[in-house]
């Protein structure tokens, strides 16, 4: 009889069972486990994943490609997202890349924005107080209508005439179709122009442009503002908007909330809308106001379609290309204040240039303060050579929020002589002149000896403030303690 071996080397052998070791308890087989630390592994997954592939095209070669388009596609659309988002993060960070000192009108630091309402359509330009030469919606057509917008002309151009630092924008775009391709904005330019006005006040003319894409009010607001930005290469310092006098609820506390800018910096002229249409004008402002009440930026319901009955042309429009750090307010639709506001934006842009006395008076110009200011004004203290807690303590200080300012100065393991200085300080700035008096003499005992500035400052505090008498008694103060502290060798 043959015996044949069943052993792995033999030619007969086979597996009768899947290799492992057999459980005799629950009768399984424990299969050994590969690592997958090999370094053919992932070459190994590859080629399975493509195998996979090629056999599933076999199968259904029309199913496999569109899902491989459609797979293509998606990558393309991702990484242009991020393209973009990377982009725009970059003119954050340095908005005026590219540009240098290139801005033509650099100098100018205020706006003084003339929100359009009609387009000129005579050929002529011998007419222009005429109703008959201006596209004139039904609720316009009222005798003595055509003067109202001269009105606004001639004041938007002595309002500019009255300040040197101002930049005059007519704005308005192409909202009337049977109008023609013409804008507001341009019209109003085109009148001031035919009239002389600008002859007359020929500073101003340099420094009159327009800008032309706005539908609604406060578009006229808000991309005047990104407007003034693409041209000046910053945010306007204050602002004026030359309109209506019934408007004024609508514009100085509406559009100038829904932007964030602060209330101290923003001014309004308004003129007297015709009197045979006031009742109405009236009627129709207290509608008006009414929606953007519930809808702040214009996105829903009546406003919005206003807005696209305004564009019979189909105009794209630019912004905010051109004012990247209040880029979304151009998208936001919601009732609350948009989170990052004008005010933040010119902030933040003041404290990138370097610029402290500016950024310091936009700040202390905004109403309420919060984390995006504050991380604007430190981040430039520190970008300056004062630490975080320096800063708090000074921005805290310069806002009489004493108290903050003394939980940031108790808090911190680590006060150095600005530090104490600037605590010093703020409790002087407020009349607190003890309290002063007990931080310094604290400031000495623990070591912290001031330098010249720092006992410059302080003491020319309490004498700037009226206290000449404490400030002479400060310096025999510290003459007594830095001789109690300092050996004698």
């Amino acid at each position: 009889m043959n015996n044949y071996p069943f052993g792995s080397n033999s030619p007969k052998s086979f597996n009768a069972y899947p290799r492992g070791d057999f459980d005799v308890e629950s009768g399984t087989i424990k299969r050994t486990k590969r690592s997958r630390n090999s370094s053919f592994y992932p070459v190994r997954m590859v080629k399975s994943l493509a195998n996979r592939v090629h056999y599933c095209y076999k199968l259904h070669p029309f199913l496999v490609f569109f899902a491989s388009l459609a797979f293509g596609v998606t990558i393309l659309i991702v990484l242009s997202l991020y393209e973009h988002h990377y982009r725009m993060l970059r003119n954050y960070g340095r908005p005026d890349e590219g540009f240098g000192n290139s801005y033509p009108y650099a100098k100018l630091k205020n706006l003084v924005m003339v929100a359009g309402h009609s387009v000129y359509t005579s050929s002529t330009c011998g007419k222009v107080d005429k109703e008959d030469s201006w596209f004139l919606e039904s609720y316009q057509k009222n005798p003595g209508q055509a003067a109202t917008f001269l009105s606004h002309i001639k004041e938007g151009i002595e309002s500019t005439a009255r300040d040197d630092a101002a930049l005059l924008l007519f704005s308005g775009g192409e909202t009337r179709k049977d109008a023609g391709p013409r804008s507001e904005a341009q019209s109003y330019w085109t009148v001031a122009e035919s009239k002389g006005w600008f002859g007359k006040e020929e500073s101003v003319k340099w420094r009159a442009l327009t800008e032309e894409h706005a539908r609604d009010s406060f578009e006229n607001l808000l991309f005047s503002v990104c407007r003034f930005r693409e041209l000046t290469g910053t945010y306007p310092e204050n602002i004026t908007v030359v309109s209506y006098d019934f408007k004024e609820e609508r514009f100085a506390n509406l559009h100038r909330s829904a932007i964030g800018f602060p209330e101290s910096r923003f001014f309004y002229t308004g003129t007297p809308v015709s009197s045979t249409s006031k009742e109405a004008a009236l009627k129709g402002e207290a509608s008006v106001r009414a929606q953007f009440q519930q809808d702040p930026y214009g996105c829903i319901g009546s406003l919005k379609k206003k807005k696209v009955g305004r564009d019979p042309f189909h105009r794209s429009i630019p912004y905010p290309n051109g004012c990247p750090e209040i880029e979304g307010l151009f998208r936001y639709c919601g009732t609350a204040p948009y989170q990052v506001l004008l005010g933040n934006a010119i902030l933040d842009l003041y404290a990138k240039c370097g610029d402290v006395d500016s950024a310091e008076k936009a700040f202390h110009s905004l109403e309420k303060g919060d984390v995006f200011s504050w991380n604007s004004v430190i981040s430039m203290y520190s970008k300056r050579g004062v630490g975080r807690v320096s800063a708090l303590i000074d921005m805290y200080s310069k806002c009489n929020y004493l108290t903050d300012a003394r939980k940031v100065f108790d808090g911190s393991m680590h006060l150095d002589t600005v530090s104490w200085t600037l605590m010093v300080a703020g409790y002087v700035q407020v009349g607190l002149l003890e309290e002063a008096l007990k931080v310094f003499e604290s400031m000495l005992k623990v070591g912290h000896v001031p330098d010249h500035v720092a006992f410059v400052t302080i003491k020319n505090a309490f004498v700037g403030l009226g206290h000449a008498k404490k400030g002479y008694e400060l310096e025999g103060l510290i003459l007594t303690l830095m001789s109690s502290l300092i050996p004698v060798s």
